[in-house]
């Protein structure tokens, strides 16, 4: 008898495990479209035409219906923009050299990229939000260094 009740403890634990897996599978499907647009984003930033580029037009780079993007790195920590009345969670690594950048839809969600010079080799220099219509940068940098694109001045 005493068997029995381990193999039902065993078997019930055993389903509550797999219930946890299964919900963190949803979970991380769920994530899959904002990923995916992430892993884009870094490829296009690999590219040759990037390399030799002069400007970098964000809208071309980044898939999806964002219409703002904000600069976001760890030392400033999270960001609250009032057009969403929502706050948004620093993506840029804690570490000199690192960028990252949240990418607003239209109803508030977002999709984040990071990086920094060493992957995807690229940095991207942006202060505060730009509208999508606007979010071009400038090479600031000569191509044997790590490629560094900003904003421009004015």
């Amino acid at each position: 008898m005493q068997y029995l009740a381990i193999s039902r403890l065993s078997l019930l634990r055993l389903l509550v495990g797999l219930g946890v897996l299964v919900a963190a599978g949803v979970w991380a499907l769920s994530r899959l479209p904002g990923y995916r647009a992430e892993i884009r984003f870094i490829e296009a930033l690999r590219s040759e035409n990037v390399r030799s580029a002069h400007e970098l037009k964000l809208s071309e780079l980044m898939p999806g219906d964002w219409e703002l993007v904000c600069g976001s790195n760890g030392y400033a920590g999270e960001f609250h923009v009032k057009r969403y009345n929502r706050t948004y969670p620093a993506v840029g690594a804690l570490h000199d050299g690192s960028w990252g950048l949240v990418f607003i839809a239209r109803d508030g969600s977002y999709t984040s990229a990071a990086g920094n010079c060493a992957s995807p080799g690229v940095y991207l220099g942006v202060e505060g939000c730009i509208e999508r219509a606007h979010a071009v940068l400038s090479s600031k940098s000569p191509p044997q260094q790590c490629l560094r694109f900003a904003q421009n001045d004015g």
